[in-house]
């Protein structure tokens, strides 16, 4: 998998870190289209959704003007469409090269089938989708206390990881373990599996020999850098929690990047030895530190999400806004990235041709900037 060499330069802090193949562009940015977005360097464009509208109409026409109800994560596929994880809708969306929305995998009514069609399961409050070294899909149900995997092939679905909330299973193989809100996910180059159990406030990890789960990093709610369960984190909990702790793969492959959320931290766990160190924030609540040092900045949730923003850190450890101006709202489509308002944007991906993708979750639309 080509990953994209930009991430050796920075890291964004909505999900910090984007991988992808060597995708061939969307190429429904039509003259003709009400909507197009000229879409020169720095400019926010409008990819799916409109703006303040919740619901989940709009299969087989344009996604811009489609309904989707809470956005919390994309990614690009390796046919350059892009995958939409439509939180409330309890679904994935795609959006085809010729811009058409469709649903492809969740019937859209909550509930939970470990097995089945890929249209037809019932799903509870989807996270995060990523896709796996040999294409299949993987998704963070988060809410059926699951990791579901969708074969490419036959398009059925499995649930590989987890049973039931909990925390258990340690030292056992995967599919007999219990998790507690596994919100993110990330392979690292030998195929093992990092989830987020949110809800045990920890990473656990998953061998892709063996399938042995194991718990890699974290122990109790907290804050510490540290070795394997000597470091705390802190991920909402409770019954009004979202999803927090977002993990990706740093471009080297030998580190974690994590959203340490409620402790409003980014933190980098060393996949050799577990270690983990704090690389960006001070843990006060704030929107500071452009310019400056990483370390010494001030987040919000680093989503940046209730800062509503998204943030970066170059090869220096410098931090800036590359989207969003801290104000909460919506700008009309084409405004400079930079002065626009976004609304606790909660999930990024940067392309091969590094396009930024946002998330813009509570303004229920996908937005994108290029070279930000």
């Amino acid at each position: 998998m080509k990953k994209n060499s930009l991430l050796e330069k920075i890291v964004i802090l909505v999900l910090f870190l984007a991988i992808s193949n060597s995708c061939k562009k969307l190429e429904w940015d039509d003259l003709e289209n009400p909507y197009y977005c000229s879409g020169g360097d720095g400019i926010l464009c409008d990819v799916a959704g409109v703006a303040g509208e919740t619901g989940g109409s709009g299969e087989g026409k344009s996604a811009r003007i489609a309904f989707l109800y809470w956005p919390m994560d994309i990614v690009e596929d390796s046919q350059g469409r892009i995958l939409i994880v439509d939180f409330n809708n309890h679904s994935v969306r795609r959006i085809e090269t010729d811009g058409t929305i469709s649903r492809i995998i969740g019937s859209g009514l909550l509930g939970d089938n470990p097995t089945g069609p890929a249209t037809s399961i019932n799903l509870n409050h989807p996270a995060e989708i990523k896709i796996g070294p040999n294409g299949d899909y993987w998704l963070s149900a988060w809410h059926n206390w699951k990791i579901k995997k969708i074969d490419q092939t036959s398009w059925q679905v499995t649930s590989p990881i987890g049973t039931s909330q909990g925390f258990a299973g340690d030292s056992g193989t995967a599919d007999t373990a219990k998790l507690n809100l596994p919100s993110s996910l990330v392979f690292d180059t030998q195929g093992n599996i990092f989830i987020t159990d949110q809800g045990n406030q920890c990473i656990r990890r998953v061998d892709a020999v063996s399938n042995i789960i194991t718990t890699f990093a974290g122990s109790t709610s907290g804050y510490a850098d540290g070795i394997g369960n000597t470091a705390q984190f802190a991920f909402p909990a409770g019954s009004n929690a979202g999803p927090g702790g977002k993990i990706a793969l740093t471009n080297d492959g030998t580190h974690l990047i994590m959203a340490d959320t409620e402790n409003n931290r980014i933190r980098k766990i060393d996949i050799a030895t577990a270690e983990v160190t704090t690389i960006a924030g001070t843990g006060a609540v704030g929107y500071s530190g452009d310019g400056g040092a990483a370390t010494a900045a001030t987040l919000y949730w680093p989503a940046d999400a209730k800062n509503n923003v998204v943030r970066k850190i170059n090869g220096s450890g410098i931090i800036s806004t590359v989207a969003g101006t801290g104000g909460e709202g919506s700008s009309p489509n084409g405004t400079m990235a930079t002065s626009a308002l976004l609304y606790q944007p909660h999930g990024i991906y940067v392309s091969a041709d590094n396009t930024l993708y946002i998330a813009d979750t509570r303004n229920q639309q996908v937005k994108k900037v290029k070279n930000p």
